[in-house]
């Protein structure tokens, strides 16, 4: 149409006809992330009309979300900013991240449009703590309870190797910590006491067979302990889904969980591991393995 100098479609906007007719036309190169002059133009004459023209030569549904940094206070830009791009374009998705505190000062006083537009715009998102908040705080709830020193030196040691390891070797290392710190944990709770063997092989006379982290032969439970990075190396995750077969093979049960966990999550470790005894105490005349030795 703009070679043939033919007339645009009626349902097409001027201005979007105008920026597509420029952009065309006079295209040169631009560098990633700038502006070609037309659109600069565009906006320039009419920001409004210029960035409803861009929008509208997006596919429909193609639209980048725009993420705006909120601004200082009190007058915290951003949201004007925010404001007058989804006045624009209401089609265009455009966000915020603010704190429930800067939200509350800013929705505080007499109503506006904008806020009135906010307030409706928000979305909940529940904070994560980090993993570093998370050792923090089960290290301050060791203490606040009166915890053997062994014990929070031990947690202090996982908590180091877990936050710092990096590469192979941390991950490894910070996965021996966890490991020693669970073992020392399930000697201490009642249900799991004197039950689960430290780096056991699946079967002890040949040196060949799996190596599992934390294994309870009685009861044929199963304990793997992953480190952060594990399951980012492809091999690794192919050879963890061969052993796990071969345990189940042989009527295992497998509990796998992050070196991580064995910090912030240790009691609900211990009481999955209580599930996972009592479920096996339910078993009508105790199990029967693939080798044959009934355990009751």
């Amino acid at each position: 149409m703009l070679l043939d100098a033919l007339p645009p479609p009626a349902m097409l906007a001027d201005a979007t006809w105008a920026l597509c007719r420029e952009l065309v036309i006079g295209r040169e190169a631009v560098e990633p992330g700038a502006l070609p002059n037309a659109v600069r133009t565009a906006f320039a004459k009419n920001l409004g009309a210029g960035l409803r023209a861009l929008h509208a030569l997006l596919p429909p549904g193609k639209a980048p979300v725009v993420r705006m940094a909120v601004g200082e206070a009190p007058s915290y830009r951003g949201l004007q900013v925010a404001g007058v791009l989804s006045n624009a374009v209401p089609a265009l998705p455009v966000a915020c991240v603010v704190s429930s505190e800067a939200l509350g000062a800013f929705l505080a006083g007499g109503e506006t449009r904008l806020k009135a537009l906010v307030r409706e715009g928000v979305v909940e998102v529940p904070a994560e703590p980090s993993e570093a908040a998370s050792a923090v705080a089960t290290l301050r709830k060791l203490e606040r309870a009166g915890a053997p020193e062994k014990q929070r030196v031990s947690a202090a040691e996982v908590a180091l190797a877990v936050l710092t390891g990096a590469g192979e070797a941390g991950a490894d290392r910070a996965r021996s910590k966890a490991e020693a710190y669970l073992r020392d944990r399930l000697e201490e709770h009642p249900r799991t006491a004197g039950l689960f063997e430290l780096n056991a092989r699946l079967r002890p006379e040949d040196k060949r067979s799996w190596e599992v982290d934390l294994l309870c032969r009685p009861l044929r439970i199963a304990v793997e302990i992953d480190g952060y990075h594990h399951f980012q190396d492809p091999e690794r995750f192919r050879r963890d889904r061969r052993k796990d077969l071969d345990l189940q093979r042989e009527g295992y049960w497998v509990y796998r969980l992050l070196a991580t966990d064995v910090l912030s999550q240790l009691e609900h470790i211990l009481h999955t591991l209580d599930t996972l005894i009592e479920a096996r105490g339910r078993e009508p005349g105790g199990r029967e393995p693939r080798h044959g030795h009934r355990h009751s």
